[in-house]
């Protein structure tokens, strides 16, 4: 009898990944990031390519968690907040895409988040507020729409977070309350 083509092969099922296509402009930032430490890698389309050197291809797989670091880190709630390590300093976000790239160099996985900065709020009655949320290690993040490509093994811990509509806590985008879960807490 002919195999169902809804069914998952026992291969994906084990390693949790699905293919996924890349559109340009997003392997571009991808291609740019990985020859920072494989500098002799190669767009797929610059044709032909010179022997010894290695191509990134247009598609990747895609994997719904990962484990890093004794957390469990998805592409969907509850654990898809991160903070990690970027640039020298530590920064928060939401996990969009977990992505292992095919080329011929070291697989690591790549974490695509949509970056948070710590907001800055105009509302002037909310001191005891923020002393509050400090008491309680809560930070108030806002969304930026910036996408940044982060390395799996740069992530710190994972987090609770809580997403507030825009104009919320006197800030104008869309916004999120965000606490680290520390090993050992009885929240982990």
């Amino acid at each position: 009898m002919g195999k169902n083509k809804w069914e998952v092969s026992e291969q994906n099922k084990e390693s949790n990944e699905v293919d996924f296509e890349m559109d340009h402009s997003r392997y571009l930032n991808i291609l740019l990031h990985l020859q920072k430490k494989t500098p002799n890698l190669r767009n797929y389309s610059q044709i032909p390519h010179p022997d010894g050197v290695a191509v990134l291809l247009n598609y990747a797989k895609e994997s719904s968690t990962i484990m890093r670091r004794g957390y469990l880190i998805g592409n969907s709630k509850p654990n898809n907040m991160i903070q990690y390590i970027s640039a020298g300093e530590i920064r928060c976000s939401i996990v969009i895409h977990i992505l292992k790239v095919v080329y011929d160099g070291p697989n690591d996985k790549l974490l695509i988040v949509k970056h948070l900065n710590v907001a800055k709020s105009n509302w002037d009655g909310a001191q005891w507020l923020k002393d509050v949320l400090y008491k309680l290690e809560v930070v108030h993040l806002r969304q930026t729409g910036i996408d940044e490509i982060v390395p799996s093994d740069n992530v710190l811990a994972t987090g609770a977070y809580r997403e507030l509509p825009a104009w919320t806590l006197g800030c104008q985008e869309p916004s999120v309350l965000f606490h680290v879960i520390k090993k050992g807490s009885n929240l982990d």
